[in-house]
């Protein structure tokens, strides 16, 4: 790095693990870049944002639980004692106050799932379920429906059952199959009630029906100006 001592050095490190992460799915090199932001500038804000996306790499495309559960634990804790130490005058700096804040509740939620997996069952369901979310976050979403649909089947009283769900219903709107995806919806609201996902999912559904709504105005607009052309001939 040209200016290791500028003030935006931490940002382009971060940026940079994002670029390999997300664009060129260079994640052994993202990780090292997120690490060498966190050995290098140690008081950066972004520390507990670079772990959680080591989190991410460690449990979607590495399968690697242990090394996912650490990071995120990692991830919890830096976001948690700065959040604690913000003075007045920081609190009321939005984008500070919101990276910890967002950061605190992301890897209290991850580890969450990953105790959620304890069970019988092993870490096969929950390392099928992280590869299905890494498929979806690629675009790859007929995968990801494939890997879910294959995991309710084999797992259907497994709790990570509500999550799977969630996740299938996501998959099918991004593949614009909007029925299905109300239908996942619709079975996940009926059957977990109590789900963490429940005010989200009512949104979501709300969002789809209206996406419905839109497509059916749309196709009879089509018919009713097609219509004239028709009696023209």
């Amino acid at each position: 790095m040209k200016h290791p001592d500028s003030e935006f050095a931490d940002d382009a490190l971060f940026l940079l693990g994002d670029v390999l992460e997300t664009d060129l799915q260079r994640y052994d090199r993202a990780v090292l870049c997120y690490q060498r932001l966190e050995a290098s500038y140690p008081g950066s804000r972004l520390n507990s944002g670079a772990n959680l996306r080591q989190g991410d790499i460690f449990l979607q495309s590495q399968n690697d639980i242990p090394l996912a559960q650490k990071a995120y634990a990692k991830a919890e804790s830096l976001s948690a004692a700065p959040q604690n130490q913000l003075s007045q005058a920081q609190t009321a700096q939005a984008p500070v106050a919101d990276n910890y804040n967002w950061a605190n509740i992301r890897a209290k939620q991850r580890l969450d799932l990953i105790e959620k997996n304890r069970g019988d069952s092993g870490d096969e369901p929950l390392k099928l379920f992280a590869v299905a979310e890494h498929k979806l976050l690629i675009g790859d979403a007929p995968a990801a429906i494939e890997i879910l649909r294959d995991l309710l089947e084999r797992f259907p009283d497994h709790s990570l059952v509500d999550d799977c769900r969630w996740l299938v219903a996501q998959a099918l709107q991004q593949s614009g199959l909007l029925s299905e995806a109300r239908a996942e919806l619709v079975l996940l609201l009926e059957s977990h009630p109590k789900s963490q996902y429940v005010t989200t999912a009512r949104e979501r559904l709300g969002e789809v029906e209206r996406l419905q709504k839109a497509q059916a105005r749309a196709a009879q607009i089509e018919v009713d100006q097609a219509a004239p052309k028709a009696k023209g001939r």
